[in-house]
């Protein structure tokens, strides 16, 4: 990777964790699940903030550079998506993050099911939309919209103009967490 791409993911990276401090939401002590951490630019930072960060991402590749890089703490990362993280862990987590929301439309649905099942009763999800992989605005974030907000009863939403244009959804109380109460 070029110092310049390097350098562009951290900044990225910083945008997504600023998000935090714009919510008030802190980062210490929290247990965190970084959904597609890819190059693991975002799982770091949160790191180095105090929290316990586990992360999965299916793409092998990204995966292997993040956890040899000391990006992600080769323990708590899982090369698999997140329909497949291990059992032990769901229900368990203060914030789950997904930075670059970009799942399938046949798989939104199951895969804000899966979201919502990971969080604890008093959890967060926090999902950036990056829609420069797209190119399709409100025709794009609305289906994403609405897949998150069938299966949480809190969704807000907020676009932000800094470096990427970013979309940010945050959702709590997962349908099923409401469910087991």
């Amino acid at each position: 990777m070029s110092s310049s791409d390097n350098e562009k993911n951290q900044k990225i990276a910083i945008e997504n964790i600023n998000y935090f401090y714009q919510k008030g939401i802190s980062l210490e002590g929290k247990k965190v699940l970084d959904v597609g951490f890819g190059l693991g630019y975002n799982s770091n930072i949160m790191k180095e903030l105090g929290a316990e960060v586990y992360g999965v991402e299916p793409d092998k590749e990204a995966f292997l550079f993040a956890v040899n890089n000391n990006l992600i703490d080769r323990e708590k990362a899982f090369n698999c998506s997140l329909q497949d993280i291990p059992q032990e862990l769901i229900g368990t987590f203060d914030i789950v993050t997904v930075f670059l929301y970009n799942v399938s439309y046949r798989e939104r649905v199951c895969f804000a099911q899966a979201l919502a099942s990971v969080i604890n009763p008093d959890g967060i999800a926090i999902i950036g939309v990056h829609d420069d992989v797209y190119i399709n605005g409100d025709e794009y974030i609305a289906p994403i919209i609405e897949s998150i907000t069938k299966v949480f009863c809190n969704v807000g939403f907020k676009y932000t103009d800094n470096i990427t244009d970013k979309f940010f959804i945050n959702a709590s109380v997962p349908n099923v967490v409401k469910k087991r109460l």
